[in-house]
């Protein structure tokens, strides 16, 4: 219960009360955390719904309450690792690790919250909520299974102790467990959702985690990050299509 509190303060801003807890092996959590910010994303989406907003409002507001349960940073990861795609080889970490944002990390940004707040638009009404719950599930599995497979690319930052303390494959059976239990449960509800959201989203994550590995060779604390965003706004947009 302490790696599930220390997950929850490490990836959430919510107040939460600091105890006694040890963020070694937070990493296996990760679904699990996706079920808390996609349901409390869900939540927010629903009930402007509820209240009369429109739909791209809605949306927008929706996307901007996700970025504050955040703490937006994942966002920060996404816009740090599009600097550095861009950058070359020899500068590539250093792009990442300067604090100004470049050109294409204004960009990708841009385009990404944009997608987000296009697909929850176009898919306001009941799936929605199962969308964006599956989103942030699938997207975390995602990461999960890039901190196990890939290398990491420096000898310190903020992700290097998440590589070193996943103990794979035993903490990924055990974030898979809780990604299959969310698919089964919404699944049975809304198939065509689960299928599009839940196992597209993942399958995006998976992708974006293998195209930075082969262009960095390997990962960082802010490559983890950009993983989570595109895999939910690939989970959103796949969402709209069923």
């Amino acid at each position: 219960m302490r790696d599930w509190l220390a997950a929850l303060l490490f990836y959430t801003a919510l107040p939460l009360p600091l105890g006694p807890v040890s963020f070694d092996r937070i990493a296996r959590w990760l679904p699990a955390v996706g079920l808390v910010v996609g349901g409390l994303n869900a939540g927010v989406y629903a009930l402007l719904l509820a209240l009369g907003f429109a739909a791209h409002l809605a949306a927008l507001l929706a996307v901007v309450a996700g970025l504050w349960i955040t703490g937006g940073l994942h966002l920060d990861g996404l816009i740090d690792t599009a600097d550095g795609w861009a950058a070359g080889p020899e500068r590539r970490l250093a792009a990442m690790a300067d604090s100004a944002v470049g050109a294409f990390g204004v960009m990708a940004a841009v385009a990404l919250l944009a997608a987000k707040t296009s697909a929850l638009a176009d898919l306001a009404g009941a799936a929605a909520p199962a969308a964006l719950v599956l989103a942030a599930v699938s997207a975390r599995w995602g990461q999960l299974v890039t901190i196990g497979w890939f290398p990491y690319l420096k000898s310190e930052g903020k992700g290097k102790f998440l590589k070193d303390n996943t103990h794979w494959p035993a903490d990924g059976w055990f974030g898979t467990a809780w990604w299959l239990a969310s698919l089964i449960a919404l699944g049975s509800v809304y198939p065509a959702v689960a299928l599009a959201a839940g196992i597209g989203g993942a399958l995006g994550a998976l992708l974006g985690g293998a195209l930075v590995a082969r262009r960095f060779g390997g990962h960082t604390g802010d490559t983890y990050g950009a993983v989570i965003e595109v895999g939910e706004a690939v989970a959103l947009v796949l969402a709209t299509l069923v």
